[in-house]
């Protein structure tokens, strides 16, 4: 049976390496039960420490598992299209072309892909990670087509102290557009105790983003805790550098927190983002979009998500407020 101070670190269980450090931490100079201590070990090991604590089970040190899920989501802009409204610039004023108007709608479809590990060192190793999914809207007859991949080399240098780099690229394809984005990261990661259940990891990132028509830097600073009354808190500050003529993000903040309660995992998010440097016929524009968003896990394996966004910008016609409505299903693996 888990303690439920060391049950309060799988919180993070989509930070791997955190939930790790916490149980470690948690269970320095305590009598810990049989099947803790092989869970552990076997935990220790997925991340490299392949003597983990000592036991003789062995894990893959090369696995991948492909994976495939429904999807549904209420999109407020399924087509890529433009607002339906004028654009008004000074004293002049535009109408869009009424066939290239935004369409709003659910979508349904499935996503599938593959995700993997190697490890290569003493706390080294490299995950996978591919997805492809296809969302149709039976009400307009088209659909967004979602392709994403990344593959991360994840080390730990010493002690705490990791280094991680990333590669990866984005592809959303709607039926006027196609947005694609590669970038590459590189971050340091410190884990450290500020009191026996308080785990915190702080996470200095470096990304560089490769667009059709301009590169743009980016640097983040994340702070999480895990905390003794089963919270789980993350904090990101991210500032971007200034790109001639494009409108890109300057600075933003993302702020969540996550609880279990019952088994249910409740978490609840809110972000902003200002951006800046665009050009609409020489006319300057900046925007600021605030979000928040509201999960809850129905099932095991379901969650639903509510939100609301709302954009702001010097020039109206890019002003916008959209609800955001999201399920996840559980994955289904082969």
């Amino acid at each position: 049976m888990v303690s439920p101070a060391w049950a309060d670190c799988l919180i993070a269980g989509s930070n791997e390496r955190l939930t790790n450090f916490c149980l470690v931490e948690r269970s320095k100079d305590a009598n810990v039960p049989l099947n803790f201590a092989i869970m552990l070990d076997t935990r220790l090991k997925r991340v490299g420490h392949l003597n983990g604590l000592g036991f003789p089970m062995k894990v893959k040190r090369t696995d991948f598992t492909p994976f495939a899920s429904p999807v549904l989501y209420y999109s407020t802009n399924i087509n890529g299209g433009n607002p339906k409204k004028k654009l008004v610039l000074g004293n002049r004023s535009f109408s869009g072309d009424p066939n290239l108007i935004r369409k709003t709608g659910i979508l349904i479809g499935a996503t599938s892909g593959l995700k993997g590990r190697s490890i290569y060192g003493n706390g080294k190793y490299i995950d996978l990670n591919l997805t492809a999914s296809h969302a149709y809207s039976p009400k307009h007859q088209t659909g967004v087509t979602n392709l994403s991949g990344a593959i991360c080399s994840q080390n730990q240098i010493k002690n705490n102290l990791h280094l991680d780099a990333c590669v990866g690229l984005t592809r959303i394809k709607k039926q006027i557009t196609d947005q694609k984005n590669k970038y590459l990261s590189l971050s340091i990661l410190n884990f450290f105790t500020s009191s026996p259940f308080l785990q915190h990891q702080n996470t200095l990132e470096a990304t560089r983003y490769f667009e059709k028509n301009y590169t743009q830097n980016q640097f983040s600073l994340t702070h999480q805790t895990l905390n003794k009354t089963g919270y789980l808190s993350n904090l990101t500050l991210t500032i971007g550098e200034p790109v001639d003529n494009q409108l890109v993000t300057r600075r933003a903040l993302n702020w969540s927190l996550e609880k279990h309660i019952e088994n249910r995992k409740i978490v609840i998010s809110a972000n902003l983002r200002m951006a800046s440097g665009g050009k609409v016929f020489g006319f300057d524009r900046n925007e600021k979009t605030r979000s928040l968003n509201l999960s809850y896990q129905l099932l095991k394996n379901l969650e639903i998500g509510f939100g609301y966004s709302k954009t702001d910008s010097n020039i109206d016609y890019f002003s916008a407020s959209q609800p955001i409505f999201t399920i996840q299903f559980p994955a289904i693996t082969f």
